[in-house]
């Protein structure tokens, strides 16, 4: 996708020393996520749509369970819990739950 043909990016110029790993912009529904978010005090890592998200993955990839992370510290963090209870955490990799390194 040209970003920059697209509509909803009209009026956003580039920055020529910066590179944003995502744009500082809402478009569409955003701003309605986010003020919900707000508004029903979920901005945080737990809460329906975070649930809804990690349950539909989980019934998309075929596991009981799926956990969504907010960072890779978090995914070292299960992948060595996971090696502490015992857990081949190849299985981790193989099942889609944990992405390969």
């Amino acid at each position: 996708m040209d970003f920059r043909n697209d509509p909803r990016f009209k009026g956003i110029e580039s920055f020529d020393n910066k590179v944003w790993l995502s744009s500082p912009t809402m478009h569409g529904d955003e701003q309605g996520w986010v003020d919900e978010a707000i508004r029903t005090n979920w901005v945080s890592t737990v809460g329906a749509n975070i649930g809804a998200l990690e349950k539909a993955m989980a019934e998309y990839v075929g596991l009981k369970h799926a956990i969504g992370l907010s960072c890779g510290n978090l995914k070292c963090l299960v992948v060595l819990v996971a090696n502490v209870l015992g857990i081949d955490v190849r299985e981790l990799f193989e099942a889609g739950i944990v992405d390969s390194p």
